[in-house]
């Protein structure tokens, strides 16, 4: 592989994802093994082998596999352990090498939108509630527990008193 190539394959991914932006969903392990074999990182082999057809099919959701509008990943697999992204334009140079195993998963980058969640809950030894907010815990006023934008309400029986 030429050392141009190389360093387009190292930029595309080390780009950070922009909107609109299509990736595809790989096999992590086949994407370590191939980078070994590139030289994008290193290996302690002697001689690393070439890493075979991408695999697609593990990742797939096998209800959805036939349907190629409707390709969606495995409910239970893991971004890092069993997945990670790639850029699209890799992809299609990796295609042309090397065969492909199942139908591939094209997703776009889309904008990130206020994901930031908070948690209510009542201490039941106490009898107060505190608020969670990523690291940081407070007590809170009951009148501040319910509002129109809870999202989880989660209730506890309570025993009956004779």
């Amino acid at each position: 592989m030429s050392s141009h190539s190389l360093e387009k394959y190292k930029k595309l991914l080390a780009k950070e994802p922009q909107v609109n932006d299509k990736y595809v969903i790989i096999d992590v392990k086949w994407l370590e093994h191939w980078k070994r074999y590139v030289g994008i990182e290193k290996s302690d082999e002697e001689k690393v082998t070439e890493p075979g057809p991408i695999e697609f099919s593990k990742l797939v959701d096998p209800a959805t596999a036939k349907n190629s509008n409707e390709i969606q990943l495995r409910s239970d697999a893991v971004e890092g352990n069993d997945y990670t992204f790639i850029p699209y334009e890799l992809y299609k140079d990796l295609v042309q090498t090397y065969e492909q195993n199942g139908p591939e998963i094209i997703r776009k980058a889309i904008p990130q939108g206020g994901g930031h969640y908070t948690a209510h809950a009542k201490n039941s030894n106490d009898n107060k509630w505190h608020t969670f907010d990523d690291s940081y815990v407070s007590d809170v006023n009951d009148d501040n527990v319910i509002g129109k934008a809870a999202y989880v309400l989660i209730y506890q029986q309570q025993e009956q008193q004779s």
